[in-house]
Formats: structure tokens, sequence, C-alpha cells
């Protein structure tokens, strides 16, 4: 896997423990709520994880971020 940024960094970070806390992943929205991010900002970054190989993506769909590193993954 690639290294991150320290954004990227502590968007994993919430990402994970969003997913371990709540049994699922969070919305686009609740991502940039929590970063302050325009939904194409949260998507922006969600790629960039996605293609360092940190996260994967279902069809692009609602709460189905897993996180790949730990094998964390939303109930979803």
């Amino acid at each position: 896997m690639h290294h991150l940024t320290e954004r990227q960094e502590r968007i994993y970070q919430f990402l994970h423990d969003y997913i371990v806390h709540e049994g699922f992943a969070p919305t686009i929205r609740e991502i940039g709520k929590a970063f302050g991010f325009s939904n194409n900002g949260v998507l922006g970054h969600l790629t960039a994880l996605e293609k360092k190989g940190w996260i994967t993506r279902k069809s692009k769909a609602a709460r189905t971020i897993q996180c790949v590193d730990t094998k964390v993954k939303s109930n979803v």
C-alpha cells in the first residue's frame, strides 16, 4: 500500500473508527461534515484512498466503504 498524506491519514482513521463503532460506513455527507469538505472534496479523497489501496468501495454506493489493511468492514 502507498503512504498517505496527513489529511488522508485523518480521513482513513475517521472511516476506520466510524466503521468499528457503528458497524457500517459513513455517508459522503457525514465525512464531509466531519472535515468541512464538499461532497466533491470527499469523493476526491476517497478516490485517492482507493487508488492507494487503503479502502474499497462497491459500485460507489452508499455505506460500502471497507478499510482494506485492517479488514474492518461494514455490515452492509
